[in-house]
């Protein structure tokens, strides 16, 4: 509906605005099954299609970074509106009009993070490598131009292949929008985006520890390195249809299993990718909600010479114990602690500055690396026990005096003997 929201300006529907807002996508035209998506949103609204002087929009993507894998109940997607040229009070009335738009979306727990960017200084004003690389990996098209870099084939002149079409002519030229070609060497952007990725990574332990995986290997490798996006490109010219098959997360993976990382990481690369499926093997299920997906972890896991047992470990997080979430706390500690070191020894090397969010991650660190884990408080809130126990571990050494001070007989504490004991 995203796109025929911003082609029309319709009163009877979300994002409506004033008369000045503009309206209408270059090569755009709502199908029946849109049309009758709009209609449930309102059952008096008619769509009439007409001809539309000029356009106020060239090309509109969303960007999901999550892949096909796994999106979150309540995902947060970036969006780009790519809008011709506009006065004034056509962008304030656009303005209004994605405001409301985003409060629409979030009756649906989504989260949009709507970007207006002006076509004619797409080239002349690029976003940041990082935002590039996920235009390119993982933007969605959802109407208009299509980025002029999917015409550069693997490993060209992008300048010299903007150039060429540009002297043509073609009739498609008015379709093709250019963002501008990936930086190659940009040391600062990748030890930055490494840094944010791992802070999100160490509040969430296994299942998210592949991206921070995939950015010590860059980092390690650097500068012979080729950003996922190029190779998601080459494998697309080399005829790849498989969607799986070239997801953002699969070739994240990919990369790391041929890396130099050691075999402990690129085994935790393994069960972060696992758990990403959300796909118990260990378990039958007769009719899968998603098929594709469980056929593919299922071929994919083969080749990793795993026993049943660990498939129903991981098939039980769901419901661990306090024993099994440090367990796996302490596997993944390891691999974070070396990572910030790659990133630590990467910045010494090329005499770049660390982001303010590495203090963050020092911080975190030294929190979660307590030489006494056994206290609650220095796990994740992602790898707390999922279910009540009747034991639980507490910091007996800080609490003595408290207990001593209060009436144990009034307390859930039913082994009184021994933690008298324990206390003298």
């Amino acid at each position: 509906l995203l796109p025929f929201l911003l082609h029309t300006n319709a009163p009877d529907l979300p994002g409506y605005g004033a008369k000045e807002t503009p309206i209408g996508l270059i090569d755009y035209q709502a199908d029946d099954k849109t049309i009758n998506e709009a209609q449930k949103l309102s059952p008096s609204f008619k769509y009439k299609r007409q001809g539309i002087r000029h356009y106020g929009f060239s090309g509109l993507v969303l960007i999901n970074p999550y892949g096909l894998l796994n999106i979150p109940d309540q995902p947060v997607f970036t969006v780009y509106v790519i809008h011709t040229d506009l006065n004034p009070e056509q962008h304030q009335a656009l303005t209004h009009k994605l405001k409301l738009l985003t409060q629409w979306a979030h009756g649906f727990d989504i989260t949009l993070n709507i970007e207006l960017l002006a076509e004619k200084t797409l080239s002349t004003s690029p976003l940041q490598p990082g935002q590039l690389e996920q235009l390119y990996l993982n933007g969605l098209i959802l109407a208009g131009g299509i980025p002029f870099w999917w015409l550069v084939p693997p490993g060209g002149n992008y300048q010299h292949t903007v150039e060429q079409f540009a002297q043509q002519r073609t009739q498609t030229h008015h379709l093709l929008l250019d963002f501008g070609d990936l930086s190659s060497d940009n040391m600062q952007a990748l030890m930055t985006m490494a840094c944010e990725t791992l802070t999100d990574s160490l509040e969430s332990g296994l299942t998210h520890i592949l991206p921070s995986l995939y950015l010590q290997s860059l980092l390690e490798h650097y500068p012979n390195i080729t950003s996922l996006s190029n190779g998601y490109k080459k494998a697309v010219y080399d005829g790849e249809r498989e969607p799986l098959t070239i997801d953002c997360k699969v070739l994240q993976f990919r990369h790391i299993a041929n890396s130099n990382l050691t075999t402990e990481s690129k085994r935790l690369a393994q069960q972060s990718l696992y758990c990403q499926t959300q796909e118990a093997l260990s378990k039958r299920v007769s009719q899968p909600k998603y098929p594709w997906r469980r056929d593919f972890i299922k071929k994919t896991s083969k080749t990793w010479a795993w026993v049943n047992h660990e498939f129903q470990i991981l098939d039980q997080r769901d419901t661990a114990k306090y024993e099994h979430c440090l367990t796996e706390h302490q596997q993944t500690q390891i691999a974070f602690v070396q990572i910030q070191a790659t990133i630590k020894q990467f910045a010494h090397q090329h005499q770049i500055t660390l982001p303010a969010s590495n203090s963050l991650i020092d911080k975190t660190l030294r929190r979660y690396t307590d030489d006494k884990p056994n206290i609650i408080n220095a796990l994740p809130n992602g790898l707390l026990a999922k279910r009540s126990e009747i034991k639980i571990f507490i910091p007996i050494h800080h609490l003595l005096k408290e207990l001593l001070d209060i009436n144990i007989t009034n307390t859930n504490i039913t082994n009184t003997s021994k933690l008298n004991n324990l206390m003298n």
